[in-house]
């Protein structure tokens, strides 16, 4: 063999076939940040999907929207080259969940939703009153609006009495406290139309410290480390105090049950009994809003952001959209979008209310602007 040759299959042998190009990593499908999380049932919505140019674009899309009862909500999908696009439009309120899957083997997005209930249509009455804050509903014509308490129809409220302190009204039930006396008055329609507020006791009741738990017939008041419980069925009052284990923080009440949550730790006590029940409850993280007897909410203070709602058993939580104001105590606001929502709890789930420009929100009660000096207050 001549050694050129030698030397050229020598050569072909020491360098082998050419190396591969590295393989191209597709990027995940992206979803804008300022894609709405909370929307108005009957508001069309949009999701739009992009891709990176580093792979050809997907050439199918599968989508599906599923409502809070899981059932296929009506949708639409398209593809336009590194753009997808999902649309649908919400006919019930709930948690709303979106899926859009991408061919050949170009990744799925999911995404999750809140559909707010748009409650802006239903009547109320139309009080001519200037801005208000603090306005409950009560039976037979009671409107409390901060420390006075109104007969109310169409037009004008009519004022019945003002107090030094807070007021609540619950049904035809009026609390009221004047310094360290408070009150509890039965509202009593008369044949001409009026209302009489009626001491039921007839005595007062002595009461240090803060008076912001009353149902109908019962009160609870928190003073130093001591909680306050007094009860009556019309007659006397029957009323007794219990020293807490756990104090200096914030409380609140849970049907029978007083809680009690400070840097000495978490305390869920009975006191409508004459003894201390003893405490139950694990940790309740999270910045305390407010709430009703039957549940309190919480602002979280870590992670993403959210509220959090307490029955004195559970945590149930509650998403709040990316870059949305939260506000309000008893009936937390959510503010996005130039609309305000209303946070709502039920037995079974957790959501959102939309009831117009609002004024005042409580447990009980939305009071919105209709027009200058009008306002629309319902109830919730």
């Amino acid at each position: 063999m001549r050694p050129a040759l030698v030397l050229a299959g020598a050569l072909l042998w020491g360098c082998g076939p050419p190396p591969l190009p590295p393989p191209v990593r597709c990027n995940s499908p992206m979803i804008p940040p300022s894609t709405p999380t909370l929307v108005l049932t009957g508001d069309p919505w949009t999701l739009e999907v992009s891709f990176g140019t580093e792979c050809d674009p997907p050439t199918a899309i599968e989508a599906s929207v599923l409502d809070a009862e899981n059932r296929v909500v009506p949708s639409t999908a398209t593809l336009s080259a590194y753009v997808a696009t999902v649309k649908f439009t919400p006919t019930t309120s709930g948690s709303h969940h979106v899926t859009a899957r991408f061919q050949p083997n170009r990744g799925t997005v999911q995404l999750d939703i809140d559909v707010a209930r748009d409650r802006s249509g239903e009547p109320g009455l139309d009080l001519a009153l200037a801005d208000a804050t603090d306005l409950e509903l009560g039976d037979a014509g009671v409107l409390v609006a901060g420390a006075t308490v109104y007969r109310v129809d169409q037009g004008a409220p009519v004022a019945l009495r003002a107090f030094s302190g807070p007021v609540r009204v619950i049904g035809d039930v009026v609390w009221a406290r004047d310094g360290r006396d408070v009150w509890r008055f039965v509202a009593t329609p008369q044949s001409d139309g009026g209302l009489t507020l009626e001491a039921t006791p007839a005595a007062k009741l002595v009461m240090f410290g803060d008076f912001t738990y009353p149902t109908r017939d019962d009160i609870m008041g928190t003073y130093g480390n001591s909680v306050g419980y007094a009860r009556t069925d019309g007659g006397a009052w029957s009323a007794h105090s219990i020293q807490l284990t756990v104090y200096g923080g914030w409380t609140h009440r849970l049907g029978g049950k007083f809680l009690a949550v400070s840097p000495m730790g978490t305390c869920l006590t009975d006191v409508t009994g004459t003894r201390d029940s003893g405490c139950s409850a694990g940790q309740i993280p999270g910045h305390y809003l407010g709430g009703d007897d039957l549940g309190l909410w919480l602002s979280r203070t870590f992670g993403l952001g959210g509220l959090d709602r307490y029955d004195g058993a559970a945590l149930r939580g509650l998403a709040v959209p990316r870059g949305a104001a939260v506000s309000g105590t008893s009936a937390p606001r959510v503010e996005i979008g130039g609309r305000e929502y209303l946070a709502v709890a039920s037995p079974s789930a957790l959501g959102y209310e939309y009831w117009g420009p609002i004024v005042s929100a409580s447990s009980t009660t939305v009071a919105t602007r209709v027009d200058a000096g009008v306002l629309r207050v319902r109830w919730r």
